[in-house]
């Protein structure tokens, strides 16, 4: 799976957040465009269960955050966030 500076921008971030929250709090990163093996990183994994590599949690058709990917970005759009994903 090749990087995107986004994503590695991203990893960087969770780093950073790691640090502020509890070992109760799962915090993953997903790259949407590969839903077999989506997590490109994840914090407090244990929670879970899941490691880097899993799947979306949900099939493609019932997850919020793949369902947003499929649909067409407005002009000028490249990327955006997804808050509150369960």
């Amino acid at each position: 799976m090749k990087k995107t500076e986004l994503i590695t921008v991203l990893e960087g971030i969770m780093d950073m957040l790691q640090e502020t929250v509890s070992s109760n709090y799962e915090l993953v990163l997903h790259d949407l465009k590969q839903p077999g093996h989506s997590v490109v990183k994840i914090m407090n994994g244990h929670i879970s269960g899941r490691d880097v590599n899993a799947p979306l949690l949900s099939g493609p058709e019932d997850d919020e955050g793949f369902t947003d990917l499929l649909k067409q970005p407005e002009p000028g759009q490249h990327s955006h966030l997804i808050c509150g994903y369960q």
